[in-house]
């Protein structure tokens, strides 16, 4: 999309594009508790789908093949929903402070 057309995009658009390209790629609506669902679609918004379905496939035990299916469904709402979103969150800030880093570090460079 051009940025014109990403200005002009209306909200029902929007929602649409949202919904088909990271809630239901991620397969959220099956995933038992909805605080960890909203977690995980702000990361695929943020960091990407298969990044993210890698991510919580290495925390749950199963195959990381970055693809959310009834595996990882099934060993997602096995665990202890607390205990995946806090471990889920330590390992976001974890990858938000190596980006700024790297981000200081090369804006270091160019001064």
């Amino acid at each position: 999309a051009t940025v014109e057309e990403v200005k002009n995009l209306d909200i029902d658009t929007a929602r649409k594009i949202y919904k088909q390209n990271y809630w239901d790629r991620l397969k959220l609506s099956h995933i038992m508790d909805s605080r960890f669902a909203d977690i995980l679609f702000d990361q695929a918004v943020n960091r990407g789908t298969r990044r993210v379905a890698e991510q919580v496939q290495k925390m749950v035990g199963v195959r990381q093949d970055g693809v959310i299916g009834p595996i990882t469904l099934k060993a997602i709402n096995n665990m202890d929903s607390k205990k995946i979103m806090i471990e889920f969150l330590l390992v976001r800030t974890v990858v938000y402070l190596a980006s700024h880093h790297q981000w200081l570090h090369q804006l270091q460079m160019y001064h």
